[in-house]
């Protein structure tokens, strides 16, 4: 069947292969610390280190393993679940079921609620999706599966919930469009500049123009640091998913979805320059 792809295709895929298996490992190293370690004995080190130290601070303990803040460790589990889940769905095979399954529980161990959220969403979509196969068993399981997955998030994270920091980030993210609006008013149509975002935000705060020296969204981020072309990114960005899902390309769809969702809730497009 491969002979039969053109060799773009089989390159692609053979990437979305390897970004499986790859997400799987660190998603298992991501369980490893925070069900056995409650630390991350290989990158700790080097985070504690940082200009911005990626340290644990919030109530319970959330995975870092080699992505960094936990919000981006999600982001990653998320997407790549999701892609797995579809794979899985269409094809089969017990490799890609464990693979999707791992991938799900290491998103469970970064305590990340926009991540878990924007998973249940894609799992869902891809269950419920014009994707190749009939509605036999793999998709009866599928759909349980993903229903079952919601459930399972809401639960485990339901402690990180009620914590004091969670409450905190989420008065920052329902602040989150007066705040841009506050950051936007004196700029120009431009804005502050590619990579300036949270430079000018930061300098806004200080003047008393905003709340928050921060911004909780990457879209806020785009908004400010490059305007209305940044605008057009994130517009260029949804067209993208239309034309997948014209494609009928599902899955693809779906974890290009689950990223856009996922980066939204947090300060991805400059406060996390790995993304």
């Amino acid at each position: 069947a491969r002979a039969m792809l053109a060799p773009g295709l089989v390159d692609a895929l053979m990437l979305v292969i390897a970004a499986m298996i790859i997400g799987t490992v660190i998603a298992a190293y991501a369980i490893l610390e925070a069900v056995v370690l409650h630390a991350n004995p290989l990158f700790d080190r080097f985070y504690a280190t940082a200009d911005f130290p990626n340290v644990q601070r919030w109530s319970t303990y959330r995975s870092t393993t080699s992505l960094g803040h936990p919000l981006v460790n999600g982001m990653v589990f998320a997407a790549l679940a999701v892609l797995a889940f579809g794979r899985a769905v269409a094809r089969g095979g017990i490799w890609i079921w464990l693979c999707s399954a791992v991938l799900l529980c290491g998103l469970g161990a970064t305590g990340s609620r926009g991540p878990a959220i924007a998973c249940a969403l894609g799992l869902v979509a891809v269950s419920f999706g014009p994707i190749r196969a009939r509605f036999g068993g793999r998709r009866v399981v599928a759909v349980l599966l993903a229903l079952g997955s919601v459930g399972g998030a809401a639960f485990a994270l339901q402690a990180r919930d009620q914590s004091t920091e969670a409450r905190s980030s989420n008065d920052a993210r329902g602040q989150v469009v007066n705040d841009t609006l506050s950051a936007t008013r004196s700029l120009p149509i431009t804005g502050a500049g590619p990579g300036s975002g949270e430079v000018a935000r930061k300098r806004l705060g200080a003047a008393g123009s905003v709340e928050r020296p921060y911004l909780e969204s990457s879209y806020a981020e785009l908004a400010v640091g490059l305007g209305w072309p940044g605008l057009a990114v994130v517009a260029a960005f949804l067209v993208a998913v239309l034309a997948l899902l014209a494609r009928r390309d599902v899955p693809v769809a779906a974890a290009f979805g689950c990223t856009l969702v996922a980066i939204g809730g947090f300060n991805g497009a400059e406060g996390q320059p790995q993304i």
